[in-house]
């Protein structure tokens, strides 16, 4: 018996069934004859653990009886590709200060200054700024803190780490940005919050070409900032007997500095 190409995918249908006189039909016969009908070919529900089925017949049993996903792996699909195409972002930094005038909570730019939010990160974790005071602040300009104590007696520090103030962001009020001397690459552990919008202080437009590298804003305790920002202040001096100006008579102390989880 001959067998077109594909013959093998399913079993052949049965043969047709022979009549006693196939040339000579009687009316009743032939009536009977067109009620015949050839026996569907049914395939048993044991079929794919049978021995003699090939390797792609198993295969097309299989995905018969799979229930089909195509319509859920399809929208599957276009979720990732909706998702690859919006401005997803990792959950930034937050640190928390308990200072003695309340909390402030920031939140860090992980993307767009690394290297200081890392530093800062850093003395956070080491327990730094622990007993450290808010040392120099002016009323409508900043509040300085994070490397003396409440006798102005600085902290040892780890090296320096480089000015990322090209990074993009502005010195605008309430944005966090580290201090320095006038070495550009000079910033330890030493902070200001900005209590005004201080763009003179931005890279594009600052005295020296540098600037003074933003890493993060306030997004709880503003209040708590403008209340430290408005204490009385004076003049006092380091252990050193060197004069500070615009210290805080009352110590402003951070208590503790925490990362949120």
């Amino acid at each position: 018996m001959s067998c077109r190409a594909g013959c093998g995918d399913r079993p052949p249908l049965a043969s047709k069934p022979q009549l006693s006189s196939p040339i000579h039909h009687s009316p009743v016969t032939r009536r009977r004859e067109n009620k015949t009908r050839y026996p569907k070919t049914r395939y048993p529900k044991d079929w794919p653990s049978r021995p003699n089925l090939s390797t792609f017949q198993e295969r097309m049993i299989k995905m018969k009886n799979t229930k089909n996903n195509t319509p859920r792996l399809l929208l599957a699909a276009l979720f990732i590709l909706a998702a690859g195409n919006l401005h997803i972002h990792a959950e930034s930094t937050k640190v928390q200060l308990d200072t003695s005038a309340g909390k402030i909570v920031l939140e860090l730019n992980d993307e767009k200054a690394p290297k200081t939010v890392a530093n800062f990160v850093q003395y956070v974790k080491s327990g730094h700024y622990a007993g450290t005071v808010f040392h120099r602040v002016i009323k409508g300009f900043m509040i300085q803190g994070g490397g003396m104590d409440a006798d102005l007696k600085e902290k040892s520090t780890p090296p320096p780490v480089v000015n990322e103030g090209g990074n993009g962001l502005s010195n605008k009020k309430y944005t966090i940005a580290m201090a320095r001397t006038p070495n550009p690459d000079s910033a330890t552990s030493q902070f200001f919050i900005n209590s005004n919008d201080n763009l003179f202080l931005d890279r594009p437009r600052s005295q020296d070409g540098f600037g003074y590298a933003v890493f993060g804003v306030v997004v709880e305790g503003k209040e708590i900032v403008d209340k430290i920002e408005s204490v009385k202040t004076g003049a006092k001096a380091d252990p050193r007997g060197i004069p500070m100006r615009d210290v805080p008579v009352e110590p402003i102390v951070i208590e503790k500095a925490t990362i949120l989880e």
